[in-house]
This record gives C-alpha cells, structure tokens and sequence, in this order.
C-alpha cells in the first residue's frame, strides 16, 4: 500500500538512524544551564521497537524530540542513512517527515472539523494533492483499526478516548515516517483499549517500521521490545535485549526501579533451587516454564 513502500518486508532500502556523541542542556552557558542528557550513542533498526525506559526527568521525552528534530542537540547529532542532519529548515522538515513523533496525550493534538481532514493535514501540508491525502489518510485510519468511511465525516471530539487517540497516531502516520516515536501511548486507556494499542504497535513494527516507545511500564516493555534503553538522570545504564536488562535487579534499582513482579517471583524460584529461566515476558511464558521445571524434576532443594 502507499504507507508501505520498499520498507514493509525485510526492511530492505530502509533508512538506518543513529545518534552519535548525543548530549542536550537547558539554557546552555548561563547560571541555570541544566544538563539533561548526555553521552547517548544509538542506533535504531527498521523493523525494530525500541522501549526507552527511565524514571521521569530522566530525557526519554527529551530524546524523543531531538530524534524528531524538535530539539537540538547541545552536542553529538542525529544521522539518517549515514548522514547528519543539518539544522536547516528543509533538513528538519525531512526529518519530521522520516521519524513521526506521537506525544503524550495525542489526543490534544487533533484540531480539525472532521476526522478526514485531521488524518489527512500533514500530507497536505507537504503538498500531497487532496485525493492522495485522503488515499493516506484512509489507509492510515485502516492500519490502526478504524472504519475510515464511517467515521470520516464525524468530528474527531464526538469519538471515545481510545478512538480519538488512534485518530491523532493515524495523523503521524499518514506521513508514512520510517520510525515512529511514541510518548506513552497506553497511558489512561482502559485494558482492553491498551491491548488493542500495544496489538497495533507490534503490527506497525512487524510491517518494517522502526518504533520507540516511551513507556514507565516495564511489563509492556518485557512483552513488546526487541531492545530497551535504560536513561538515569540523562544517561544510559542499560541498552539491550529485555531479558538481559530487565531481568538484571541491581541495574533495575540504580535506574530507580524495582524486579517486575513476574521477574521477582522467577528470581524467588530459582534462589529456591528450581530450574527456571531468570526471564519470562508474560505470565503464560512463565507458567510455562514453571510447569516444565517441574516436570523435570527441578523441584525446590
């Protein structure tokens, strides 16, 4: 489809994008420079999702804008496909365009008279013809679980909370970004409106997409990540695979956080004497491995 492109597959012809040297201050040079990130090297890959974790005022936010080009870096720079991304108005509008950022409360981003005309404004605004906005637009809604011919002509504010939130990420996406960053996109929706958020994010991902989410929910991140960075008051203590950071308590702890509890009562098991995994991404994986362990013969000591 025309938000697909070369990218949905293998990822082939994708853009990379990387953070090199990242570092960012407030009022820079003046009594109350505050320095709320540095030393950030990153690379984020097509077809990835990233979580970026962190207690708050930690720069999660922070990084997702200067990722965006909201923001720029103090020191170090954003490259796309190997090239650094100037501060020149067309480079930063291109770079908008490639890595589309959904706030916190996206909700509070939508504006317009009608859902079409909200989804379909950015590719308008970058000078897309009207049938082909629409033609994002409607493949947008779709792609996020919305009946675009139903809802096209309703105002954006008559819709539920979970609607209006997948209207204001369909928006970003009718830009057809190569990444798309996410500021706590689960926040506030009720559980089944949450499953059905996370369910679409690993669909977008598993179309050759590459995601950051920003979330302070460690449970979502075991499920969800190919890869977590962990930021403590503006640096990294922890980039990797969920069952390599997540599983690691004394890292959790310095970040300010505690062992999920699924993590912690695996942890208590095998302090125990039975065999199981220090990981599990969901309750069932762990039953799982609880049941085999078990079965084994790994009783407790």
């Amino acid at each position: 489809g025309a938000l697909c492109g070369q990218r949905c597959g293998d990822g082939e012809g994708a853009l990379s994008l990387e953070l090199r040297g990242l570092s960012f201050s407030y009022l820079p040079g003046t009594p109350l420079a505050r320095e709320v990130l540095r030393g950030i090297d990153l690379e984020i890959n097509p077809g990835e999702l990233l979580c970026l974790l962190g207690p708050s005022g930690s720069g999660k936010s922070t990084l997702a804008q200067i990722m965006n080009g909201l923001l720029a870096p103090s020191e170090g720079g954003v490259l796309l496909d190997g090239e650094p991304v100037g501060a020149g108005w067309l480079e930063l509008r291109e770079l908008r365009r490639k890595v589309g950022l959904v706030f916190q409360n996206p909700e509070r981003q939508l504006f317009a008279e009608s859902v079409e005309t909200d989804i379909a404004f950015g590719p308008r605004q970058h000078g897309l013809s009207k049938e082909d906005a629409l033609a994002r637009a409607h493949e947008a809604a779709g792609m996020l679980g919305l009946d675009f011919d139903e809802l096209r002509q309703r105002s954006p504010f008559s819709l539920s909370f979970g609607q209006r939130r997948r209207v204001a990420i369909a928006g970003v996406l009718a830009f057809d970004p190569s990444y798309l960053i996410l500021d706590e996109p689960a926040a506030g929706l009720d559980p089944a409106g949450k499953r059905l958020m996370l369910g679409l994010i690993s669909s977008l991902r598993d179309q050759g997409r590459g995601l950051v989410m920003i979330t302070h929910n460690l449970e979502d991140a075991m499920q969800l990540a190919d890869r977590v960075l962990l930021l403590k008051d503006g640096h990294p203590v922890g980039l990797g695979a969920p069952e390599e950071v997540l599983a690691d308590g004394a890292l959790l702890t310095q970040a300010g956080y505690s062992l999920p509890p699924l993590l912690a009562v695996l942890h208590g098991l095998r302090e125990a004497g039975l065999q199981v995994p220090a990981f599990a991404s969901n309750p069932g994986e762990a039953a799982q491995a609880i049941a085999q362990a078990l079965r084994d013969g790994g009783g407790a000591r």
